[in-house]
């Protein structure tokens, strides 16, 4: 995914939009009274400033005057600048003599930072949308044309395709059962899988929207690795082609590895 690209077509509102919601997701709190735009991290306070600059040139002591006076206005001990473009070297020194609290973000620190955020918010900005979308969130097709797409049919024979779209993908998990020494590999809609049987192994249950994520599907395939090597002796006459089928299945529907993470981000 290319962020620098879609961020050029942005318009201001929606960079500023964009911006403050970045530093709170990054764990900045907002002050949400304050007539400038404020933000506070261990208790020092930071004024923002929001410039889309991404098609123009780099923002520098020309454009980011009376600093002093707006700090001061805002009750601010430091600064963000938050540009979707780059910033001068003069105006980096030039804040450094202002104050020691100085945070200055440009946009390709932004595209490297983004991957490590929750897909939820990366869903909320980013994306094509299909005609009719009617999601906060993307879900995504690996293939040249949808002619070449496969269904992953619930195991209970409902006859329904738990990739389909959104919908299908929410209402659907996978686990492991054992029983009788045999583990089988399940998927298929939560409502009819669980009526069957449940999960009743240490690896737990997962569902479709969440093991789309790449970071996500390698932590539970590791816990299934680690469950089948501390129990060798299990038959898998029901698991691996099972598994196999699901694996090949929702890579066609796998995010991207910079496309961010199914929990939220850490402060960085």
């Amino acid at each position: 995914m290319n962020y620098l690209q879609d961020i050029k077509c942005w318009s201001e509102e929606k960079w500023r939009e964009f911006g403050l919601e970045f530093l709170q997701q990054a764990g900045w709190d907002r002050d949400w009274i304050s007539d400038f735009d404020v933000f506070s991290i261990e208790g020092k306070r930071f004024l923002v400033s929001l410039r889309h600059n991404i098609n123009g040139g780099p923002i520098g002591t020309s454009i980011e005057k009376d600093l002093i006076s707006r700090m001061r206005r805002a009750n601010a001990d430091g600064f963000i600048g938050f540009y979707s473009g780059e910033f001068t070297t003069s105006l980096q020194a030039r804040l450094k003599t202002l104050s020691s609290h100085v945070e200055l973000i440009g946009g390709v620190q932004v595209s490297v930072l983004l991957p490590y955020f929750s897909s939820h918010f990366i869903d909320k900005f980013f994306g094509g949308r299909e005609d009719g979308w009617k999601w906060s969130w993307n879900y995504y097709l690996n293939k040249e044309n949808k002619a070449e797409y496969k269904p992953l049919f619930c195991m209970c024979g409902c006859g329904k395709d738990i990739l389909e779209g959104p919908l299908a993908i929410g209402w659907s998990a996978a686990f492991v059962h054992l029983s009788k020494d045999k583990l089988y590999f399940i998927y298929g809609l939560k409502r009819c899988i669980f009526k069957v049987c449940e999960d009743n192994t240490p690896c737990g249950w997962v569902e479709v929207n969440q093991v789309l994520h790449p970071d996500q599907f390698n932590i539970w395939n590791g816990q299934l690795k680690d469950y089948l090597r501390e129990n060798p002796n299990i038959d898998l006459s029901e698991y691996h082609s099972h598994k196999r089928l699901f694996v090949s299945r929702i890579l066609q529907r796998m995010r991207s590895i910079n496309a961010g993470f199914f929990l939220a981000v850490e402060e960085f």
